[in-house]
């Protein structure tokens, strides 16, 4: 859910909702039959029923989608559904059958649908989904061009210019808040993932504190061995002018260098004594051992790790292992 490319389908919901409402007001007071079919009587006719259907199926979508009613309300969720497929089989009708029958499956459904997405939005405000007061606002001022306009029409309010913009100024507000709420829901889930993002970080971080604490208990390294030697990889790397951001990547990544040393018996990892040739070069393959462990992980710190726990026995001369490289081949952040 907080992926930034899901607010993409509701920014097309919420454009095909405009874009249906904008045409109602047009062709009921004949604007779209002047300029965009003059010809098309047949058309005409049978247009606002068109845009009204379409614009209740997008606005389902997009209510659908903007509230989470799927996951926040799953009744609802369901008269949602319902409702779509009302829309598309008058739209069905309109286009195949009866234009009579659509325009009052039309009217019908047009009256219910303004309160029913009212209540919509005040469930979803009662359940606390922060979306919810900008889409209670914005249908609010639905609901009030709605009703100018049913008053006008009943001769209460003697207006012609009521009659014509009330919908039209009503709608374009809705329009700008639900705007805002696509803002509001955008910015709120670049915060949620940068938080995430965070977390995610210092988990790793404490994941792999603890796994080279478990190595340095396990070869009876000194005390704070693996800390020790983060601070002073970070305070080599800072004094060489590697910038900050990498510096902190090889201070968290630098305690792994010795994972492959789950991989060596105890019989030679904890031998008082020295170790005989053979011992010593089982005791090498720490290093791919670590770096096998490592290496197909997608993430730059264990990436780094990887490197690091491959590389850091390497020596400047090429004496090194396992590879034996020489200079500057040796990765910086595994010489250090």
């Amino acid at each position: 859910d907080l992926d930034e490319t899901k607010v993409i389908p509701e920014f097309l919901y919420y454009s095909l909702m405009s874009i249906f409402f904008m045409f109602i007001p047009m062709a009921n007071f004949g604007d779209a039959y002047q300029w965009l079919w003059p010809n098309e009587s047949w058309w005409n006719n049978r247009s606002i029923v068109f845009f009204m259907a379409l614009s209740m199926l997008f606005s389902s979508v997009f209510v659908m989608k903007f509230l989470r009613t799927e996951e926040m309300l799953p009744r609802i969720h369901k008269i949602l559904k319902l409702f779509i497929v009302v829309q598309v089989i008058n739209v069905a009708i309109l286009l195949l059958w009866s234009y009579p029958i659509a325009l009052k499956m039309a009217f019908v459904t047009s009256v219910i649908h303004v309160p029913l997405f009212f209540f919509i939005g005040i469930a979803s405000w009662r359940k606390k989904y922060f979306l919810a007061k900008y889409f209670v606002f914005a249908w609010s001022l639905f609901l009030i061009a709605n009703l100018m306009t049913v008053l006008n029409d009943a001769g209460y309010i003697a207006s012609q210019t009521i009659s014509k913009y009330a919908l039209l100024i009503g709608s374009s507000a809705d329009l700008g808040l639900f705007s805002l709420g696509l803002s509001a829901q955008f910015y709120q889930i670049r915060k949620e993932k940068e938080q995430l993002n965070m977390e995610i970080e210092e988990a790793q971080r404490e994941i792999i504190c603890t796994m080279g604490e478990i190595i340095e208990v396990r070869s009876k390294e000194t005390s704070n061995h693996v800390k020790r030697v983060a601070e002073y990889s970070a305070i080599l790397a800072k004094s060489i002018g590697i910038p900050k951001e990498e510096i902190e990547k090889l201070k968290v990544a630098s305690p792994m260098h010795d994972i492959g040393k789950v991989g060596i018996p105890d019989a030679i990892l904890q031998k008082p004594g020295k170790l005989s040739d053979e011992e010593f070069n089982i005791m090498k393959t720490h290093t791919t051992i670590g770096y096998d462990m490592l290496r197909h992980s997608t993430r730059d710190i264990l990436k780094l790790a990887a490197v690091i726990t491959y590389q850091h026995h390497e020596k400047f001369d090429g004496t090194g292992y396992p590879q034996g490289l020489q200079g500057q081949n040796i990765n910086i952040f595994a010489r250090i």
